[in-house]
């Protein structure tokens, strides 16, 4: 038995026609942008709007052109088709036709409208209230320490750290013979 069948997702009105062998009630169907669409929409809104059953396949062949033809199911924006329903399986990854289709289908339906692409002209932020709320920048900044502790400071702060010296904390392994940064040294020394 084959089963021709016309999907609508309920929640966006898109049609899906197409052709199984399956189940149609629990089939959703397998075209690209078709499940795409669903997927990102719900497949829960998704149901059968028509539904035929065939005994022979030619004559399942000829309405499923016929009736591709008389909807222009590629061509038109209430159906999620990139090629005529030709009962061939639907390997579109290889025609020309698909990969027009799909450039067509995915201008036109995830299109900006004019109010959205005028906000995403518009900064979110000025420069002004950009520079006043941005995490100061450490560039410039010199490491200081005092044998136990290091800090990340100003050149000009320098003065203010009594028993400072300008430098990375150096730690000193007894096992190896090494010295090595705060940070590197449990990393790389603690088992020495």
């Amino acid at each position: 038995m084959i089963y021709l069948y016309e999907k609508i997702h309920t929640k966006t009105g898109l049609k899906y026609f197409g052709k199984t062998k399956k189940d149609p009630e629990t089939y959703l169907g397998s075209g690209v942008f078709w499940r795409r669409h669903i997927n990102k929409y719900g497949t829960e809104y998704v149901i059968n709007n028509i539904l035929w059953s065939f005994e022979s396949e030619e004559e399942a062949k000829a309405f499923a052109e016929n009736y591709s033809i008389e909807n222009d199911i590629v061509n038109s924006k209430q159906y999620a088709n990139l090629i005529p329903e030709y009962l061939t399986g639907g390997d579109t990854s290889m025609t020309k036709a698909w990969r027009i289709g799909m450039s067509k289908r995915v201008q036109t339906f995830f299109a900006h409208s004019d109010e959205t692409k005028e906000k995403l002209r518009k900064p979110k932020k000025s420069k002004e209230n950009y520079k006043n709320h941005r995490p100061p920048s450490s560039k410039g900044k010199v490491y200081i320490n005092n044998g136990i502790e290091q800090h990340r400071i100003l050149p000009e702060e320098v003065s203010k750290y009594e028993g400072y010296v300008i430098g990375k904390l150096k730690l000193h392994c007894s096992k190896c013979d090494k010295w090595a940064d705060k940070q590197n040294f449990a990393r790389w020394h603690a088992e020495c």
